[in-house]
Protein backbone atom coordinates (compact mmCIF):
# COMPACT_ATOMS: atom_id res chain seq x y z
CA UNK A 1 0.00 0.00 0.00
CA UNK A 2 1.64 3.23 -1.22
CA UNK A 3 0.37 7.05 0.96
CA UNK A 4 0.47 9.93 -1.39
CA UNK A 5 1.20 11.80 2.17
CA UNK A 6 2.19 10.68 5.56
CA UNK A 7 2.06 13.74 8.17
CA UNK A 8 2.78 13.05 12.40
CA UNK A 9 1.02 16.40 14.59
CA UNK A 10 3.50 16.25 16.98
CA UNK A 11 2.57 19.23 18.85
CA UNK A 12 2.78 17.67 21.93
CA UNK A 13 3.56 20.08 25.01
CA UNK A 14 0.28 22.09 25.34
CA UNK A 15 -3.02 22.04 24.42
CA UNK A 16 -5.04 24.73 22.81
CA UNK A 17 -7.57 25.53 20.55
CA UNK A 18 -5.19 27.06 18.40
CA UNK A 19 -2.50 23.99 18.22
CA UNK A 20 -5.67 22.09 17.10
CA UNK A 21 -6.65 24.19 14.15
CA UNK A 22 -3.61 23.89 12.75
CA UNK A 23 -3.62 19.93 12.37
CA UNK A 24 -7.76 20.25 11.91
CA UNK A 25 -6.77 22.29 8.62
CA UNK A 26 -4.22 20.08 6.92
CA UNK A 27 -6.13 17.37 7.59
CA UNK A 28 -9.53 18.63 6.18
CA UNK A 29 -7.77 20.15 3.42
CA UNK A 30 -6.41 16.17 2.92
CA UNK A 31 -9.77 14.37 3.19
CA UNK A 32 -11.53 17.28 1.74
CA UNK A 33 -10.27 18.42 -1.01
CA UNK A 34 -6.74 16.55 -2.46
CA UNK A 35 -9.21 13.20 -1.21
CA UNK A 36 -6.00 11.69 -1.54
CA UNK A 37 -4.48 8.17 0.41
CA UNK A 38 -2.62 9.47 3.75
CA UNK A 39 -1.61 8.53 6.99
CA UNK A 40 -1.96 11.32 9.85
CA UNK A 41 -1.08 10.72 12.82
CA UNK A 42 -2.52 12.95 15.90
CA UNK A 43 -2.51 13.16 19.22
CA UNK A 44 -5.48 15.30 19.37
CA UNK A 45 -9.03 13.29 19.95
CA UNK A 46 -11.24 16.02 18.83
CA UNK A 47 -9.63 15.18 15.85
CA UNK A 48 -10.45 11.78 15.70
CA UNK A 49 -14.02 12.52 16.95
CA UNK A 50 -14.67 15.10 14.47
CA UNK A 51 -13.24 12.60 11.56
CA UNK A 52 -14.50 9.73 12.33
CA UNK A 53 -17.75 9.45 10.37
CA UNK A 54 -16.38 10.91 7.37
CA UNK A 55 -16.48 8.58 4.18
CA UNK A 56 -12.92 7.34 3.67
CA UNK A 57 -11.33 7.85 7.11
CA UNK A 58 -10.53 5.16 9.36
CA UNK A 59 -9.04 5.17 12.55
CA UNK A 60 -5.87 2.86 13.11
CA UNK A 61 -3.61 2.86 16.31
CA UNK A 62 -0.02 0.91 16.50
CA UNK A 63 -0.84 -2.38 18.85
CA UNK A 64 1.25 -2.38 21.90
CA UNK A 65 1.54 -4.41 25.18
CA UNK A 66 1.37 -2.85 28.55
CA UNK A 67 2.49 -3.04 31.92
CA UNK A 68 0.69 -0.38 33.90
CA UNK A 69 2.54 -1.50 37.43
CA UNK A 70 6.09 -1.27 35.79
CA UNK A 71 4.39 1.85 33.86
CA UNK A 72 6.38 -0.15 30.45
CA UNK A 73 4.51 -0.05 27.17
CA UNK A 74 6.29 -2.34 24.29
CA UNK A 75 4.96 -0.95 20.75
CA UNK A 76 4.29 -3.95 18.35
CA UNK A 77 4.63 -2.42 14.99
CA UNK A 78 1.46 -3.59 13.44
CA UNK A 79 -1.77 -1.41 13.04
CA UNK A 80 -4.99 -2.13 14.79
CA UNK A 81 -8.59 -0.78 13.68
CA UNK A 82 -9.61 1.50 16.57
CA UNK A 83 -8.73 4.55 18.47
CA UNK A 84 -5.72 3.79 20.60
CA UNK A 85 -7.31 3.41 23.96
CA UNK A 86 -4.48 5.37 25.82
CA UNK A 87 -1.76 7.80 25.55
CA UNK A 88 1.52 6.96 25.68
CA UNK A 89 3.55 10.24 25.59
CA UNK A 90 5.45 9.53 29.05
CA UNK A 91 6.27 6.03 27.91
CA UNK A 92 7.51 7.40 24.51
CA UNK A 93 9.58 10.88 25.84
CA UNK A 94 11.47 8.03 28.44
CA UNK A 95 12.17 5.89 25.06
CA UNK A 96 13.76 9.34 23.52
CA UNK A 97 16.32 10.26 26.71
CA UNK A 98 14.25 12.39 28.40
CA UNK A 99 15.48 13.15 31.54
CA UNK A 100 13.42 11.20 34.79
CA UNK A 101 12.79 14.89 36.30
CA UNK A 102 10.78 15.74 33.40
CA UNK A 103 8.81 12.56 32.90
CA UNK A 104 7.49 12.89 36.55
CA UNK A 105 6.61 16.51 36.29
CA UNK A 106 4.86 15.46 32.98
CA UNK A 107 3.11 12.72 34.41
CA UNK A 108 1.74 14.68 37.45
CA UNK A 109 0.66 17.07 35.07
CA UNK A 110 -1.09 14.15 33.23
CA UNK A 111 -2.37 12.48 36.49
CA UNK A 112 -4.05 16.38 37.41
CA UNK A 113 -5.44 16.47 33.78
CA UNK A 114 -7.42 13.12 33.84
CA UNK A 115 -9.23 14.29 37.14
Amino acid sequence: MSFSSLLDDHSLLLMSLEEVLQPHAVLSHLVHKLKCRSLFSTHYHMLLDEFKTVQGVENYHMAFRANEEKDQVMFLYRFVKGECPMSFGINVARIAGIPKNVLSIAKMKSEEFGK
